[in-house]
This record gives structure tokens, C-alpha cells and sequence, in this order.
């Protein structure tokens, strides 16, 4: 009998701006061990966040790639608070590091450093094209050398927009981690641009396999 999940952090409400694309199989399979005899492209993840916890307002931005409807990699993340940054790595071995994000229904902004990584664009004009109540529950693993993975659940009234016309631009860095080097290299076609104002996210402790 399947145990159910234990979520040790709720937070809500929280505004969450999630982009899904396709990016090129070939650059991303030597390094996280995906299926390299198809050609088929991976479905790539950009997840802003703004929220408070404990006090402390913050956002997030993570990068994902997902393997089917119910599990996944957790590539790399940022947090804008360096505490919780910290915290996210010592206790649940999660990839999450130092930066300024900022995050609207429309926009997205990361920089390292004082320099720009990442701004994502969604015209002003752009219709919501569907919308639904939705509760995901996806199995994430962690880039980490002994196979370790954690649970979450992501929920709340979803807004799909029309995405054409939006942009997705990443920047040359210096401290350019190696996920958003590949993301650059893989031809990232963005597909996807759904919104919730008042989501509810839970995650679970990390395990070991």
C-alpha cells in the first residue's frame, strides 16, 4: 500500500508564473543521464514565485526538466533571500543559490551579480486563452551524486495564456551555471505561459533512494 506524502512546507498564498517548452535533446542528455537514443525533445521548466514565509517575503526562480506527467529533475534554483537559499541547500539538498528575481504575471527577471541572466516577456496584450482550478503533484529529483529526490504539490486557479509574441532571453554570465548554459545551447521553444495569483504550494522532506 503507497504511504501518502508527507508535506513538511505549505505556503500560500503565492504568485506562481510557470513557462513549458521544448529544448533540444542532444544538449541536455550527457548531463543528467536522460535517454539519448531519441530524438525526442525534453520539456523544459521556468518557475517564478513570489511569497512569504515565516515572515520573510521572497521569490524563486527554478529550473526544471520533466521526464512524464508525474516526475521530474530539479536542475537548478534561485532564491532572492540568501538565508533561505542557504536552508534549501543544508537541509534539503536542493540546487537553490543567491540572486535578484523579480516576478509579475507578465515578467521575469533574474540577475547575478548585478548582471542579468534571464528575462522572460509576456506582451501586455495577451489574452487568457483557458483557465482552471488545478492541483499537480510531481516527484522531483535532485542533481546530487547519491540519487535523492522530494515531493511537491502545486495548486490553485490557473490562467493560461496566448504566448505568442513572448520572449525568453537569456544573457552571457560569468557565473553562468552550467544548466542555463545548456538551456542557451538547447533551443528552448517556449509553449506554455500559465499564471496563479493565490496558489498553494507544499513540499515534502528530501529522500534518499
Amino acid at each position: 500500500m503507497t504511504q501518502p506524502i508527507e508535506y513538511v512546507t505549505i505556503v500560500e498564498p503565492v504568485l506562481e508564473v510557470t513557462l513549458i517548452g521544448t529544448a533540444d535533446r542532444a544538449v541536455w542528455a550527457p548531463h543528467l543521464d536522460l535517454d539519448a537514443r531519441t530524438a525526442d525533445p525534453v520539456t523544459v521548466v521556468l518557475s517564478a514565485v513570489e511569497t512569504t514565509y515565516m515572515g520573510v517575503r521572497f521569490r524563486e526562480l527554478s529550473l526544471s526538466l520533466l521526464l512524464d506527467d508525474a516526475k521530474g529533475i530539479l536542475v537548478h534554483a534561485f532564491n532572492s533571500s540568501r538565508v533561505f537559499a542557504f536552508i534549501e541547500r543544508q537541509m534539503f539538498h536542493t540546487p537553490y543559490y543567491y540572486a535578484a528575481i523579480s516576478v509579475t504575471a507578465r515578467h521575469i527577471h533574474l540577475a547575478i551579480q548585478g548582471q542579468p541572466l534571464l528575462d522572460a516577456r509576456l506582451p501586455d496584450t495577451a489574452p487568457v486563452e483557458r483557465s482552471a482550478d488545478e492541483c499537480r503533484e510531481w516527484q522531483l529529483t535532485l542533481p546530487t551524486t547519491k540519487p535523492q529526490y522530494f515531493y511537491a504539490r502545486l495548486e490553485g486557479h490557473t490562467e493560461y495564456y496566448a504566448c505568442a509574441g513572448s520572449t525568453v532571453q537569456g544573457f552571457d554570465h560569468p557565473a553562468m551555471p552550467p544548466a542555463f548554459t545548456y538551456l542557451q545551447q538547447s533551443n528552448f521553444r517556449l509553449h506554455t505561459w500559465s499564471v496563479r495569483t493565490t496558489a498553494r504550494h507544499s513540499k515534502s522532506k528530501t529522500y534518499s533512494r
